[in-house]
């Protein structure tokens, strides 16, 4: 009688486990699928405007691009950028993206930082949310969406994508591209 009581005992913890796997694997209430972001213009906005996030990113556009990025001009010079003959060659992040001659050992401003978080990783991460809002919207709505919006969507990030790489050959020469998500 003891055996068969340590018997029904395992059986029904081992039917209690089983059950409860169903139970236990349930999706969050705040996930939602790709498939729902890219069908729903809405959604799709806000995977759209993600891009837009990393323009206010410390060590993107809003701080080091803008203002040091190409300021050599004919109207103004950003002062230590270009050598002259007595002076050595301009270093120093700063200093060297003003003329568009970024080099990987120019580090003493963060502009090469190997966190991600500097310029460069934080374009291509850019570049990665535009990826990924393309293939969403071709996947589920077509290379030419019939919704107007959805079109204007696709044109958006298509656009932004451009507009990386443009900022990235000008700074950096010849870079890698990416047109799938990773």
């Amino acid at each position: 009688m003891k055996k068969f009581s340590i018997y029904l005992a395992a059986l029904s913890i081992l039917a209690i486990m089983s059950s409860c796997d169903d139970f236990l694997n349930t999706a969050p209430g705040s996930q939602i699928s790709e498939e729902d972001v890219y069908t729903s213009v809405a959604n799709t906005e806000l995977q759209i405007r993600s891009i837009y996030d990393l323009l206010g990113e410390n060590r993107s556009y809003r701080k080091h691009l803008v203002s040091y990025l190409g300021v050599n001009t004919d109207i103004e010079m950003h002062t230590g950028s270009l050598a002259e003959a007595n002076l050595p060659a301009p270093t120093g992040d700063r200093k060297t993206m003003a003329v568009y001659n970024m080099r990987s050992n120019d580090n003493k401003d963060g502009f090469m930082d190997t966190d991600g978080r500097d310029p460069y990783s934080r374009i291509y991460t850019g570049i990665e949310r535009a990826n990924l809002a393309i293939a969403g919207i071709e996947k589920y709505n077509g290379t030419t969406p019939t919704n107007a919006q959805m079109a204007n969507l696709l044109g958006e990030a298509l656009t932004w994508r451009s507009f990386f790489y443009n900022d990235l050959i000008k700074i950096w020469g010849d870079v890698p591209l990416r047109l799938k998500p990773v």
